[in-house]
C-alpha cells in the first residue's frame, strides 16, 4: 500500500483489499490505505491477521453490488492534476 499504489488505484476507480507490509517505515502504508479505506474506497487486512479463511470470506461473501461501491468511493478520490496542482502553488510561492 505505497502511496504511489493507493493513487493509482483512485485514478482508475477501482476498488481495492489493501495488505500493508508490516515493516515499513513508521507503517506508512497502513496509513496510506487508511486514507481510501476510510472513505469507502476498499478494503485492509493486516498481514498478521490475513489467513486463508479470512481472505476466502471476505471474497465469497463479496456482492458485487459492494464491489461497485467501493470503486465508485475511490474514483472520486482521484487527483488526475495534483501535480499540475503542486508546481501552480510552488510558483505561486516563489513569485
Amino acid at each position: 500500500a505505497g502511496a504511489s499504489t493507493v493513487t493509482e488505484i483512485a485514478a482508475v476507480g477501482a476498488a481495492a483489499l489493501f495488505v500493508p507490509f508490516p515493516a515499513a517505515v513508521d507503517d506508512h502504508q497502513t496509513a496510506n490505505a487508511r486514507f481510501l479505506v476510510d472513505q469507502g474506497g476498499g478494503w485492509l487486512i493486516q498481514q498478521r491477521d490475513l489467513r486463508p479463511q479470512v481472505l476466502a470470506d471476505l471474497l465469497l461473501n463479496l456482492q458485487r453490488s459492494a464491489l461497485l461501491n467501493k470503486a465508485l468511493q475511490a474514483k472520486k478520490l482521484q487527483k488526475i492534476e495534483a501535480t499540475q496542482q503542486l508546481v501552480a502553488a510552488c510558483e505561486e510561492l516563489t513569485t
